[in-house]
């Protein structure tokens, strides 16, 4: 097979900068009558939206509940009418997953139909405020107000709709039942920052992300969240767990964050099959612990709002032995690609491969 070249190389998942926004609990606090939130977003995939699924930092009281809607925009903020809505009832602290959004608020009415690209906006509000009613919907911080291309996030806190810099933690599920990458910085975070402290005298001693690709792809580089105050090896190892190549890491050249991502690139590209199974590994040759950051999710399935989809996880082990896979956690790893195969050879690019994989490889 042939690789065609991509200037830059092709991340994935997109390396988020500084991960310390989602370490924090902050949100967006509802707490009086008429206050909302929003996530103004483009709609992944032509079809029928299910339901929009969301996370809540702290709920103090919600006599009557929630209600999300589906709206369109005007001037780039919510329009005000719910086009399609669901009434959240009782309220949790965690990731809330509403019942199906229709034009009704029931499961028989009917819902809403979308284009690939085409703009709208998710909003939280309360159902009847009463007097100490208050919630924090979760987000990850941008920082920026005046975010002019979606996704971002808007808010009504007193005054009218605002972007507010905030990215409401969110994921989108079609009548198909499946989960698609909203944009991002939109993660389906059903709690706040994780990460995983271990050494190798620990168990487990070694954390992977396990992955694999829709097509024949040239790997040259990663990059990753992890606190390499001490050494380590990162290894990738195939399907049959045979190293593939190992790049070691000295505390004492390089030194990166569980909050921050440091990126590393391969001294020679490493060529990888379409449907095969690797792990990527990061694994402390000492006593000395370090710190990999990751998140979890409520199932794998949310995992397909995640660039990378579903069949890209975590996998641990101890002392070299079997791996342990848990598909609903996703430590902060991301690939580098600086090829990928131009169909040529037999087999190359398998039928159907897209599936749940970000617009950035279609």
């Amino acid at each position: 097979m042939a690789f065609v070249q991509i200037p830059g190389g092709l991340w994935i998942p997109r390396s988020p900068g500084d991960l310390g926004a989602l370490a924090s609990a902050s949100g967006v606090v509802l707490n009086a009558d008429g206050e909302k939130a929003g996530l103004v977003f483009a709609y992944p995939e032509t079809g029928e939206v299910e339901t929009v699924e969301f996370g809540l930092t702290a709920v103090t009281n919600t006599d009557d509940g929630l209600r999300v809607s589906l709206q369109d925009l005007s001037g780039g903020l919510p329009d005000g009418t719910q086009d399609q809505y669901r009434v959240i009832d009782p309220v949790a602290i965690g990731w809330n997953a509403p019942g199906r959004i229709t034009d009704d608020g029931t499961d028989n009415g009917t819902r809403r139909s979308v284009t690939r690209g085409e703009h709208g906006c998710f909003v939280v509000e309360f159902e009847s405020f009463v007097a100490s009613d208050s919630v924090r919907v979760r987000t990850f911080g941008l920082n920026d107000s005046s975010r002019k291309t979606p996704p971002y996030g808007c808010a009504d806190t007193g005054g009218g709709w605002t972007k507010s810099g905030l990215l409401t933690h969110a994921a989108i599920k079609y009548s198909d039942g499946l989960y698609y990458p909203i944009g991002n910085f939109v993660y389906p975070y059903n709690q706040t920052f994780n990460s995983w402290f271990y050494a190798s005298d620990n168990d487990p001693d070694e954390f992977a992300l396990r992955f694999k690709l829709p097509a024949p792809m040239r790997l040259g580089g990663f990059w990753m969240a992890c606190d390499v105050d001490w050494p380590v090896d990162v290894v990738l190892y195939d399907a049959g767990d045979s190293v593939v190549e190992t790049l070691t890491l000295q505390n004492t050249e390089w030194r990166a964050a569980a909050t921050a991502p440091g990126f590393w690139y391969f001294s020679t590209p490493l060529d990888l099959d379409a449907n095969a199974v690797y792990r990527l590994a990061v694994k402390p040759t000492t006593a000395n612990g370090i710190i990999l950051g990751g998140f979890k999710v409520e199932s794998n399935a949310r995992l397909g709002g995640v660039d990378g989809g579903i069949e890209w996880y975590a996998s641990y082990r101890t002392d070299g032995g079997a791996w342990t896979d848990q598909d609903s956690w996703r430590p902060h790893i991301g690939l580098i690609f600086d090829g990928v195969s131009d169909g040529a050879g037999a087999g190359d690019v398998p039928s159907g491969w897209m599936g749940q994989y970000p617009a950035g490889i279609r």
